[in-house]
């Protein structure tokens, strides 16, 4: 494994809405964060209407040949490659 961590801003990312939302290049962004092979820290997102989320290391798998998905506690960020992103909380 390689030193250091990939950063990986959300946009702005909605962690409490399981809305469908588009985050211009998000997708290429998980692609480069997988194949650096490093824990990969979120942020730049939030809970709910201006509750802004500390900075949060996750993991990421590819889940298909059009899907990544990243992973910080029980929230599973889907996204696809049309910059499609789905926020899952498992937990609920």
């Amino acid at each position: 494994m390689k030193g250091g961590y990939f950063m990986v801003d959300c946009q702005g990312l909605d962690l409490t809405s399981d809305t469908k939302v588009t985050k211009t290049g998000f997708y290429k962004l998980a692609e480069a964060a997988l194949a650096q092979d490093k824990p990969i820290v979120a942020y730049n997102c939030v809970y709910g209407t201006g509750k802004p989320v500390s900075a949060v290391t996750c993991f990421g798998w590819r889940l298909s040949s059009t899907s990544i998905v990243i992973v910080g506690a029980t929230l599973h960020i889907i996204i696809d490659s049309d910059d499609g992103v789905v926020v899952q909380d498992v937990a609920a």
